[in-house]
């Protein structure tokens, strides 16, 4: 939460992208959840005015997402992979393509990158949010 509160863009693909901790022991963190009643990195990044961060933090939610229904995948997505390489924008001078690619299938996160943006625009927590649907 402090690295999405001071735009460290860095940290958030560190911990998110990369295995981190002490000999680097401890798999990716997801980006978007369902569980949390706290305000997601995702909420603060935009609510702090750190719109670039919030766009990369849309990116790795898109990186991370792997649907169990294919057929259904592709109206979930908020169609990032029409638009761009996701694994290219995340690239950078300490992450290669590859390695984005290769961890970012270790998340088999669920939580679509629209259902990320949708319940984080709203200021009430996310299961909250899902009961008033």
């Amino acid at each position: 939460m402090k690295a999405a509160r001071d735009n460290d863009v860095a940290t958030v693909k560190k911990l998110t992208l990369a295995f981190w901790g002490p000999d680097a022991a401890n798999q990716p963190l997801p980006i978007a959840s369902r569980e949390s009643l706290e305000v997601s990195p995702f909420a603060t990044a935009a609510q702090s005015g750190h719109f670039e961060l919030a766009k990369i933090m849309v990116y790795i939610a898109e990186a991370q997402y792997h649907s169990n229904d294919q057929t259904s995948a592709g109206n979930a997505l908020l169609n990032i992979r029409d638009q761009c390489d996701v694994y290219s924008e995340l690239a950078d001078d300490d992450l290669t393509i590859a390695t984005v690619k290769a961890v970012s299938g270790l998340i088999k996160n669920n939580v679509t990158p629209r259902e990320m943006v949708m319940v984080d625009s709203f200021k009430t927590p996310p299961l909250v949010q899902e009961r008033r649907i």
